[in-house]
């Protein structure tokens, strides 16, 4: 499922809810001989058994998104280094081997134009060796660079955004970031829900919302606010 298909089930599942509990504590035309005690109490059993059934929901909901999360991290670490997704152990020892080749070629030269030609020839040749040399010389990046540092910097990430368009990382890591959002804003939703509010807006929701729906919505927007921390 896309990230934008799971944005929409989660405004539709606080939306539900709202409306639910928002009925429910309104009194019924059958309960008109009931004395205002007892009303108060069917009112109060309604809105909490709808709030255990949609704090399950949202749980559900929340695990769900995790999981379309590591699934993405995981086609984009494969798509970087498809000998990781190997289960023939002689694989998974070449990939050491290979981690292990560009290790030692970074060890032995501090020549930054032999690194950029060693990069460009592994990015068409081996997307193993060529995500070993990336990781390692963003490991080893400095706090404090020189202006050819700098320079130099900026060409292996041109290189490593060449790399992932080319291998559609690009848009894997769009949707893994916004999996990763919708994990946060799902947990945030959950705290709401265990501290009794029946509504809860993300923060770019409010953002696109004209002046009238936040004053329409004021009250659960200004509590929604709180779990942006």
């Amino acid at each position: 499922m896309e990230a934008k298909e799971l944005f929409q089930k989660f405004t539709s599942l606080r939306r539900d809810y709202r409306e639910k509990q928002l009925n429910a504590m309104k009194p019924k035309p059958e309960w008109k001989n009931y004395s205002e005690q007892y009303i108060r109490e069917l009112i109060k059993k309604e809105v909490g058994k709808l709030a255990e059934l949609q704090l399950e929901e949202a749980g559900n909901f929340q695990k769900s998104v995790e999981r379309y999360y590591r699934d993405t991290v995981n086609k984009i670490n494969q798509v970087r280094y498809p000998l990781i997704s190997q289960t023939d152990t002689d694989k998974l020892i070449l990939l050491e081997l290979i981690r292990q080749r560009a290790f030692n070629f970074l060890s032995l030269t501090n020549d930054n134009s032999r690194i950029e030609t060693e990069l460009r020839t592994a990015m068409n040749t081996d997307e193993n060796y060529f995500s070993s040399l990336i990781d390692l010389i963003k490991a080893k990046k400095p706090t404090e660079l020189s202006e050819n540092e700098i320079e130099f910097y900026k060409r292996v990430e041109k290189l490593e955004r060449d790399f992932e368009q080319i291998k559609d990382i690009a848009a894997l890591k769009k949707q893994r970031d916004s999996f990763s959002e919708l994990v946060t804003e799902a947990n945030r939703y959950i705290q709401a829900l265990r501290d009794g509010k029946i509504d809860y807006y993300t923060k770019s929701e409010v953002e696109s919302l004209k002046q009238e729906e936040v004053n329409n919505n004021y009250d659960f927007i200004t509590q929604s606010m709180s779990y942006w921390k």
